[in-house]
C-alpha cells in the first residue's frame, strides 16, 4: 500500500514537472527566441549577398572622358580649334589669315564673346604676328570683366548650341617682318595661337578662358 502510493506521488510531480515545461515554452517572449541558422535576416550583410564593393563598382556605370585634339583647346564643354591658317608676306610684315571655330560637346547650350585682348601667334621659326594691327571679325568683343560683360548685356555673347555648327571667327593677324628669320620663313609648318574669351556654362556664372593652341598647322605661302 505504501508503495502504490510512493508511485502515485512521483507520476504526480513528474506531470507536474512536465506541465510546467510546456508553459515556459509557451510563454517564452518571441524575441529570446534563437533565430535559425540560416535565416539570411539574421546574417550580417558583407557584401557577400550582392557582390562585394570592387564588384558592385566596376558594375556601375563610368563617366565617358570627352577626348580633346592635340592641337584643339578643350574647357568643360567648349572645343576650339584653328586648323586652316594661312601664312603669307609683303615686303615688310607677314600675315597669318583663317578661321577659329568654337563648338558646344555638351547637352546644355553655352554663350561665348571675345574679350578685348589682340589674338596673338607665334610661328615656330620665331616670328610672330597678331591682331593689332589686324582683326577679328565673326564674334562680339567686350571691353568689361566676363560677369560685367554678362550682367551689361547677355545677348553680345554668341549662343552655341549642341549639335549645331560650330561658330566661327576670321582671324587677320600682321607682324613685322624679322630680317634674321626671313630666311626661314619658307619652313614654317606650325605656329600657337593665343587668344582670349568669355565663356557662360548653364547655371555658372561668367568666367574668362585663356585658349592656347599649340602645334597647329599652318599653310605656308611663302617661297624663297
Amino acid at each position: 500500500m505504501q508503495l502504490k502510493t510512493s508511485i502515485v506521488a512521483i507520476s504526480t510531480l513528474l506531470l507536474a514537472s512536465c506541465g510546467g515545461s510546456e508553459s515556459a515554452v509557451e510563454e517564452a517572449p518571441a524575441d529570446e527566441l534563437e533565430a535559425p541558422a540560416n535565416d539570411v535576416g539574421a546574417a550580417e550583410d558583407d557584401g557577400s549577398l550582392f557582390g562585394g564593393e570592387e564588384e558592385q563598382a566596376a558594375a556601375a556605370p563610368q563617366p565617358v572622358a570627352l577626348s580633346c585634339d592635340a592641337t584643339a583647346y578643350c574647357s568643360g564643354p567648349l572645343v576650339v580649334t584653328a586648323n586652316n591658317l594661312v601664312l603669307s608676306r609683303g615686303d615688310r610684315e607677314l600675315y597669318v589669315r583663317g578661321p577659329a571655330t568654337f563648338q558646344n560637346r555638351s547637352n546644355e547650350d553655352i554663350r561665348i564673346v571675345l574679350s578685348n585682348k589682340q589674338a596673338d601667334i607665334t610661328l615656330d621659326n620665331g616670328s610672330a604676328a597678331s591682331t593689332y594691327r589686324g582683326d577679328i571679325t565673326g564674334m562680339n568683343k567686350c571691353r568689361n570683366s566676363a560677369q560685367e560683360c554678362f550682367d551689361a548685356d547677355p545677348n553680345q555673347f554668341t549662343t552655341l548650341v549642341p549639335g549645331d555648327s560650330p561658330a566661327r571667327i576670321n582671324l587677320y593677324m600682321r607682324g613685322n617682318l624679322q630680317t634674321s628669320l626671313i630666311p626661314s620663313l619658307s619652313e614654317v609648318a606650325t605656329g600657337t595661337l593665343v587668344l582670349e574669351a568669355y565663356l557662360v556654362e548653364a547655371g555658372r556664372p561668367a568666367r574668362r578662358i585663356d585658349i592656347t593652341l599649340s602645334g597647329i598647322p599652318i599653310k605656308n605661302q611663302i617661297t624663297q
